[in-house]
């Protein structure tokens, strides 16, 4: 008769005086194999007991689900009622991929800071349908900026690297920027130029005059303070 796969289960009794009794085989971890193919010593041999200790110190014994939810419920109490010594909250928070705090602990935009005082990035143009449209694109940084600089670089020009940059320093309650220093190379002049970005609680609009490269992302350091 062939061997087949799979098994059945079933239990032995052994006969006595008094009657059957089920019968228990005697078996050893280091004999008895887990389907990886690996004994149960190896696998949790180690395992001397569970502990629910916070103070426990062995490396024997394992950790209970109890001992588990009670750390993580001491993390989350600890996350949630750090403060500066002024007694603000702070609640570690990332925005648009930005690591910081929040002072809020539901985390608004508004109340957000990063851990730096500028970050950097790149925005492609957005809503231009050919180089002779002027268009705008909105970065959303996460915070007010008080500061930026922003430029465009043309590295297809043969030999001299072209850059043109643009300064701006927005001071409280000024919502929109209307000029731009911008310094240009290569057989460009220098000089200023009017244009506009609108500044937001969240990030600034850079509205692309038509003097920008718009083939080429719009890039920025925006500072918070």
């Amino acid at each position: 008769m062939a061997i087949v796969s799979g098994y059945q289960k079933m239990k032995d009794y052994i006969k006595q005086s008094s009657g059957y009794k089920l019968l228990s085989r005697w078996a050893n971890a280091n004999t008895v194999e887990c389907d990886d193919a690996q004994t149960v010593q190896s696998k949790i041999g180690g395992i001397t007991g569970i502990s629910s200790s916070l103070t426990a110190n062995s490396s024997t014994q394992a950790a209970s689900t109890q001992l588990t939810n009670q750390l993580y419920q001491n993390i989350t109490s600890f996350n949630n009622e750090l403060k500066f010594p002024d007694g603000t909250g702070f609640y570690p928070d990332i925005k648009n991929g930005i690591h910081g705090y929040n002072t809020d602990p539901e985390r608004g935009a508004d109340t957000f800071s990063p851990f730096s005082n500028y970050i950097t990035g790149e925005a492609a143009w957005e809503n231009i349908n050919n180089q002779e449209t002027k268009g705008y694109t909105y970065v959303d940084l996460g915070f007010r900026p008080q500061k930026l600089i922003g430029y465009t670089v043309d590295d297809t020009q043969a030999s001299t690297l072209a850059v043109e940059v643009m300064y701006f320093n927005i001071w409280e309650n000024d919502d929109i920027v209307h000029r731009r220093a911008v310094s240009r190379y290569y057989d460009y002049v220098m000089g200023d130029a009017p244009t506009r970005i609108v500044i937001t609680d969240t990030g600034f609009t850079m509205y692309n005059d038509g003097m920008l490269w718009r083939w080429q992302p719009f890039r920025y350091v925006a500072f918070k303070v």
